[in-house]
């Protein structure tokens, strides 16, 4: 019942789950979403790494296990290109690879008159 819900909200645009935090108009349409956002106020890092002499703690478990592959080398999103085989610990860095076989470069120099089409955003300003 809550994925079809989530569905609605996707299309109806209801985000029924407000930050109460003064000044902040954040909404949101899962209350875990909320709750993880919520941190950003309280500095709260509930999920911290065990790895020996590793002290590293996150906001949000995903941040968890994406640093606990820098302990363990674990890179689980391979290059499928014939030939390739390049593996990655984040599945966004497997994306951004897969443009050096493709030449995909969707992000556009937002700097006037430029023109430049890039493979990674957020250096539009600064590659000119």
């Amino acid at each position: 019942m809550e994925n079809e819900k989530l569905i609605e909200r996707t299309h109806t645009g209801e985000k029924p789950y407000a930050c109460d935090y003064p000044g902040c108009d954040a909404v949101f349409t899962q209350s875990g979403n909320l709750a993880s956002h919520k941190r950003t106020h309280t500095g709260e890092k509930p999920y911290a790494c065990d790895y020996p002499g590793c002290d590293a703690v996150f906001t949000q478990s995903g941040n968890l296990v994406h640093h606990k592959r820098t302990h363990t080398g674990e890179k689980p999103y391979t290059c499928d290109y014939e030939g390739c085989g390049a593996a990655f610990a984040m599945s966004g860095n497997l994306v951004h690879h897969k443009r050096t076989h493709t030449g995909e470069k969707p992000y556009a120099c937002d700097y006037e008159g430029c023109g430049a089409a890039l493979v990674y955003g957020g250096y539009t300003k600064s590659q000119v």
